[in-house]
């Protein structure tokens, strides 16, 4: 396996088995990574890869795994629209965000995109990265695949602020991410519950317990 580089990078952790990669970037440098056979998508170059092991690889979100990802969810009996997983790679190449995808065993099993600034909720003021829509396929579940995810998403928004923030859904079918967030230090903000991007009142009934009702969360990435 050989790795090239257009930038430089420092390697933390180095050993037979595993590699983090800790760097200094904008969202536009990338890195070449070849030399993988994996049966479920076409290797794209400039990839830039930010944890690997012996079953598991943390990337940029290429293409391709935005049919895999449709495909999967399909099958997991969700409704997911391609063109979605095709905006955030949109915003990726535009230098929005950071899209990343975890893929185990040679195929994609999960992914989340940290976003350079929140532009909604609680935290649209203060200039701090929001980790949005983290998922780990049903399947690929309980092999430390989403803390794998959430610490390359840390890691990345290490690099343009000293915290970065996220929202979570407060129905039951969140309750995994919930208990994530929480065992990783992140703390809720106070403001209460939003709803479709509004502070939602005390005694008022304008909600619906959907996917668009969130409580937001922040944590301190490193001290003063």
């Amino acid at each position: 396996m050989s790795i090239g580089m257009n930038n430089s990078f420092i390697w933390m952790a180095q050993n037979k088995e595993t590699r983090e990669i800790y760097f200094d970037f904008p969202a536009q440098r990338s890195r070449t990574f070849t030399g993988v056979t994996d049966p479920c998508y076409e290797e794209e170059s400039d990839t830039m890869v930010y944890y690997e092991d012996e079953k598991l690889i943390i990337r940029n979100m290429e293409t391709e795994d935005a049919r895999i990802f449709t495909d999967e969810l399909t099958a997991q009996g969700w409704h997911p629209d391609i063109a979605g997983y095709m905006s955030r790679l949109t915003d990726q190449a535009r230098g929005k965000c950071i899209a990343l995808s975890a893929v185990y065993e040679g195929c994609p099993a999960g992914y989340i995109y940290v976003y350079l600034h929140a532009d909604e909720g609680p935290f649209k003021e203060k200039g701090w990265p929001i980790i949005v829509d983290f998922n780990v396929l049903k399947k690929y579940q309980r092999r430390g695949i989403g803390n794998r995810l959430m610490d390359a998403a840390e890691q990345v928004a290490g690099q343009y602020a000293d915290t970065v923030c996220l929202g979570v859904g407060v129905c039951d079918s969140y309750g995994t991410a919930q208990r994530i967030y929480v065992k990783r230090g992140y703390i809720p903000d106070g403001s209460g519950v939003w709803y479709q991007g509004r502070q939602c009142v005390q005694y008022e009934t304008v909600c619906t317990v959907d996917d668009d009702l969130i409580l937001f969360f922040s944590k301190q990435l490193r001290g003063d």
